[in-house]
């Protein structure tokens, strides 16, 4: 269950510490666990915070990265803490398994709360500032939460040159890099003007009414804090200079692109130097600089994972002559619709499967070499079928709790039925907005 669950963590364990002691025996902690699961210690909800996830049941990547992160941490924090905290991971996991019956696993929840507080971040900054500066100026966080998921979720699905998910589903299809930019901008408008519009229907309804909010008497505390709880963050020459290397960046990749036809390599020479640059600006030492690219290679590593496994599939159906079957499977159904209509089925399979594959660029490495060739058969181009994996894997992210969903509800403070009750009738308009979309991109022949 996430939800400021890192905090909560954090909250068991102080508690544990005051109660038994960093030199805790192992008998000390296992009855302390075996109280939680009990009701009778800490909130008395029966959670172990940290432990346990919906999906993850062996371990969770995640955990095992930070895990690492707060022993290094820890050599030079707190080491006795680390300790405890990571016997008492091993023993909550083996009474859970003794008392429930099923394996569990730690959750990225348990060791992000600890690594925070060695590295002395204030606790207010937990969940994004975005959630508290709409509860502050009197919306509230579902509101804080929906600007920057909608923002992002429309951002992917009316993407114009994102090299990650746009550039890899083009790549796949045989269609230009960047074909189609000025419907695309078009269905981006489209998309923002109708979630806006949405968002802020729901901002005026409770700034005239408190009591109309979804997420009216939740408690709040732990996101606003108090005026003494506030933390002056600078905002001077550096960080400036960092927003021009961004757009300098920006700029020359647009350039570049459409005038010298880069793709993954030159893309990745420009943001490489470009980060290289932001970190000289911010007076980075040379071992921040490394550690930093280390996290992000370790965050591309699923994705890469991912892309691997599916091209390996990919490889087996073409060879052995099976993805012409599927392809004319699927196709039949399909085939007795109006193209109009297999369009938006299109949408509907690649929203589906965002539920099962929430990588982008892994949905589309499955996802092409099976719609590409199916729109030839139904007589669609291969960019409407571009435009649909797109629309289906950009949007979808913000609702699936197998993507972003219930880590982005979590980290705003909003449960996550309560985010879906606010999400739910925008997506679907959206998705109304995207039908409308593909529709003309059929009725126009879009990029042939």
């Amino acid at each position: 269950r996430h939800g400021g669950a890192n905090m909560a963590v954090l909250d068991m364990m102080q508690e544990v510490i005051n109660d038994i002691g960093l030199d805790a025996t192992d008998e000390e902690i296992t009855a302390v666990v075996r109280r939680i699961l009990n009701k009778d210690y800490f909130d008395k909800t029966g959670l172990v915070y940290g432990i346990g996830h919906a999906i993850y049941t062996l371990s969770d990547p995640r955990c095992e990265l930070l895990r690492e992160e707060a022993r290094k941490l820890s050599y030079e924090k707190n080491p006795k803490k680390f300790e405890l905290y990571n016997r008492f991971e091993n023993i909550a996991i083996r009474v859970f398994e003794e008392k429930k019956g099923k394996k569990v696993c730690a959750n990225v929840d348990f060791y992000s709360g600890l690594i925070y507080e060695m590295l002395n971040i204030p606790r207010d900054l937990f969940i994004p500032i975005f959630a508290a500066i709409f509860i502050g100026i009197g919306y509230d966080a579902v509101v804080g939460l929906a600007v920057v998921a909608l923002g992002a979720g429309m951002g992917y699905a009316g993407a114009v040159m994102n090299p990650f998910t746009v550039g890899v589903a083009q790549g796949i299809a045989e269609v230009d890099y960047m074909s189609g930019v000025g419907f695309r901008i078009l269905c981006h408008v489209a998309m923002l003007a109708v979630g806006a519009g949405l968002t802020m229907r729901y901002a005026l309804k409770i700034k005239a009414d408190p009591t109309k909010s979804l997420v009216y008497g939740d408690d709040f505390s732990a996101l606003v804090g108090t005026d003494s709880d506030s933390v002056d963050r600078e905002f001077g020459i550096k960080q400036k200079l960092v927003l021009v290397d961004l757009l300098a960046a920006v700029i020359l990749i647009v350039w570049g692109v459409k005038t010298l036809g880069w793709y993954f390599a030159e893309i990745s020479a420009v943001l490489l130097v470009m980060g290289i640059i932001a970190a000289i600006i911010m007076r980075d030492s040379l071992d921040e600089i490394g550690q930093t690219f280390a996290v992000g290679f370790q965050d591309a590593c699923t994705s890469a994972m991912m892309i691997g496994i599916a091209r390996a599939t990919l490889i087996v159906l073409q060879e052995g002559n099976i993805i012409d079957t599927v392809v004319y499977g699927l196709s039949l159904p399909l085939s007795h619709l109006p193209v109009w209509l297999c369009a938006i089925a299109m949408l509907i399979m690649q929203t589906i499967l965002n539920f099962f594959i929430p990588s982008g660029s892994g949905q589309a490495a499955v996802s092409m070499p099976i719609m590409a060739p199916m729109a030839d058969l139904l007589g669609i181009t291969r960019d409407t079928a571009v435009l649909a994996y797109q629309f289906g894997d950009g949007l979808s992210n913000i609702v699936w709790p197998t993507a972003f969903a219930a880590i982005m509800a979590g980290l705003a403070g909003v449960k996550l039925e309560k985010w879906w009750k606010f999400i739910f009738p925008v997506f679907f308009a959206l998705i109304g907005v995207q039908a409308v979309m593909l529709i003309i991109a059929v009725a126009t022949g879009f990029g042939a």
